[in-house]
């Protein structure tokens, strides 16, 4: 279902939009009138209307102030065209960093003939004043480099001046590459801001780069090199040895050290630390695969393109994803302004693909390292699900109008496993129009909160709905303001996020994240979630606070995979136990998740329990109970698990 709106400020709701929030509501009211809280409100007023008891009054009260601040986080507001209230008591917990790091390498790849004596732009954000150091190998001059700060609002941001020197040479170990470090956690964004040839990509933090890759690049519409296709291998260490397998839609070879190099061929070079290495060719050269020694950074994309039927050409440029950090299920949404989107899909693997174009399935084999392209428009949403990993990248092409909205650019759209829960997000300047789409699971823009506010009612372009197998997607558009945004879910609900921009024929695109989370050392991943499972036995309130400090949360349900590896772990011990997030209201006499104050059902409970009462007011998961449900004081000690969602 999808819906498309003017992106200007308008006096009434559409029709449509009406029905979509609508919708909302009920679905919200349907959750709060089969709640367990309702229900036992709706019992205890009148009850103590009769006996008139003092004690079924404070009751009511208490229930009612527990749930009021989660009233206020999911009521829909669609009476009026107002900002929505957005309250939430609740801790926003962060799965894990995504593409924000402290130490990044970057390169570039070569532009048009035209822009090749424009200087390069880093961008870099973090939440907190911060230091970043910048530097480039001591074979080059540091004058090369200029670092200074920008304000938006109330946040600095670091602007990196790059010499178009250090924009590395066709088939040239060089060394080019310039490696930044942050003084706390940080954004980066490269972009190459030129009249007429511009491109943005996030960078992605030393810690997530790795040794295995393939490449995505657009097919020339002109037969020159400047218009080509490129890619660059930036190495972070030295010795680093770099196998590169070629895959070309032609002919055309490539000549490097006096040798000639086509289809199927492979090129080895070592580079050393800041080391870069620039293929360049006047064909296609998606499928390349590039496998190191040592993690590498890379960076594909085109010196100049044209795309489609409209437009001039502009450069196409994004950081390649790792393999081991590619998605297999993708919710492409449509680009506001743009004629139609080329979407391409590559693998290091042969895979079968099912993609859809507003709900119509179509299913194809893709080849291991070939490339496998379908289109939508302006109007359009399209899904994509892969049995094997899937590099997807959206070539954005011009619009009729090619004059007013831009040039094409490049897009690595992110799998929905690579959602994160917040972002801090630049949108750059001097563009005239900068639009921002945001993909929800299960879940409505009204829940988005985009610098502590909803600017839903009044910044909206376009609004779709999606299914992609049990669940729901929101897809969102909304025109937004240069600068800096800090975006997250009221609830902490993991979301993606595209930002793009478009001027007098230019344009520029980027995601907010494109790589599959990575826990950190000593948490197991258990499917969408990051776990840790405590070396010691803790009481309740010392496991709570535990998993806080890490900003996790205890686990409220067992699985099976963690009893697995606890059971594991501890198979020598006795009374093997794992916390879990509920507690014993003695005044109710009930048991709640702690998260949010919803009754337990009693299908999770051992037989003959809880025992309630005084003192057994919390709760284990015991291995000798098949990991059932105990009741426990919560003095005693058991180990307990921390649970991240990603």
């Amino acid at each position: 279902m999808y819906h498309f709106f003017k992106c200007i400020a308008e006096e009434e709701d559409t029709q449509e939009e009406t029905k979509i929030k609508q919708f909302a509501r009920e679905e919200r009211f349907k959750k709060q009138a089969s709640s367990p809280y309702i229900h036992m409100i709706k019992i205890y007023i009148p009850f103590s209307i009769v006996i008139i008891s003092g004690l079924i009054v404070v009751t009511v009260l208490l229930y009612r102030d527990m749930n009021q601040g989660k009233d206020q986080q999911h009521t829909l507001h669609v009476q009026q065209k107002t900002k929505c209230q957005l309250g939430s008591s609740q801790e926003i917990l962060r799965a894990w960093t995504g593409s924000r790091g402290r130490s990044f390498l970057v390169s570039f790849i070569q532009s048009s003939n035209h822009a090749k004596k424009s200087n390069r732009t880093i961008l870099v954000l973090a939440e907190n004043d911060f230091n970043i150091t910048a530097t480039v190998s001591e074979n080059q001059n540091s004058n090369l480099i200029t670092v200074s700060s920008e304000r938006s609002g109330n946040t600095t941001i670091k602007k990196i001046e790059v010499h178009n020197s250090l924009v590395p040479s066709y088939l040239a170990i060089e060394s080019k590459a310039i490696a930044i470090t942050v003084s706390s956690m940080a954004s980066v964004l490269s972009m190459n801001d030129i009249d007429f040839n511009s491109d943005s990509t996030t960078v992605f933090p030393v810690d997530k780069l790795s040794t295995h890759y393939v490449v995505s690049t657009a097919s020339p519409k002109m037969k020159y090199r400047s218009f080509g296709s490129h890619f660059t291998v930036a190495a972070n260490t030295d010795n680093t040895k770099v196998s590169i397998r070629l895959v070309i839609d032609t002919d055309a070879n490539i000549t490097f050290e006096g040798k000639m190099y086509g289809n199927d061929d492979e090129i080895r070079i070592v580079l050393n630390m800041y080391q870069t290495f620039q293929v360049g060719l006047d064909a296609d050269l998606s499928g390349t695969t590039i496998i190191a020694s040592h993690p590498v950074a890379i960076f594909a994309g085109n010196a100049c393109n044209r795309m489609g039927e409209y437009g001039s050409c502009s450069m196409l440029m994004e950081m390649v994803p790792p393999t081991e950090k590619l998605d297999k299920i993708f919710i492409v949404p449509p680009l506001v302004h743009r004629y139609k989107s080329q979407l391409r899909i590559v693998s290091p693997f042969e895979t079968e693909i099912q993609y859809s174009i507003d709900g119509n399935k179509t299913s194809a084999i893709l080849s291991r390292n070939k490339k496998f392209d379908f289109f939508i428009r302006e109007n359009e949403i399209a899904t994509i699900e892969g049995l094997g990993p899937l590099l997807v990248n959206s070539f954005a092409h011009a619009s009729v109008e090619h004059d007013v909205y831009g040039d094409p650019f490049m897009i690595t759209i992110p799998g929905i496993n690579q959602y994160l829960n917040e972002y801090n997000l630049i949108v750059p300047g001097n563009f005239n129009f900068s639009f921002a789409t945001f993909i929800l699971k299960n879940s409505f823009p009204e829940y988005l909160e985009i610098n502590e506010t909803n600017p839903y009612e009044s910044q909206t372009c376009n609004f779709s709905t999606i299914s992609v197998g049990e669940f729901f997607y929101s897809v969102w558009t909304l025109s937004v303001p240069s600068g800096v945004m800090k975006v997250r879910t009221t609830y902490g609900s993991p979301f993606g996020v595209i930002i793009y921009g478009l001027r007098d024929n230019d344009g520029h695109g980027y995601a907010g994240n494109a790589i599959l989370a990575t826990c950190k050392k000593g948490w197991i991943r258990i499917e969408n979630s990051c776990n840790f499972i405590s070396p010691k036995r803790v009481t309740f309130e010392d496991a709570l606070k535990a998993c806080k400090d890490e900003t996790a949360s205890l686990t409220e349900h067992q699985n099976t995979k963690i009893e697995k590896v606890v059971g594991l772990q501890l198979r020598e011990e006795e009374d093997v136990g794992v916390w879990i997030a509920v507690k014993h209201i003695e005044l109710e006499d009930v048991y709640v998740y702690v998260s949010n104050g919803s009754r337990v059902t009693n299908e999770n409970w051992a037989k003959g329990q809880p025992l309630g009462g005084k003192h057994y007011n919390c709760a284990a998961a015991k291995k000798d109970e098949n990991w059932k449900w105990v009741a426990y004081p919560c003095r005693h000690t058991f180990y307990y698990v921390c649970k991240k969602h990603i």
